[in-house]
């Protein structure tokens, strides 16, 4: 998902998954989740 928002590799896209879920101390699993739900929107984020 992230990869089609962002136009970016999948790799890139796990990183800045990674990267949200350690500043934001949840788990990359509740990060993913949530991207995909819709309820989260990294399109935004600067990290």
């Amino acid at each position: 998902m992230l990869m089609v928002q962002l136009g970016i590799s999948i790799e890139a896209a796990l990183a800045r998954l990674r990267a949200y879920a350690f500043a934001e101390g949840r788990s990359l699993a509740d990060v993913a989740h949530a991207v995909v739900e819709r309820t989260l929107d990294l399109r935004d984020d600067d990290r």
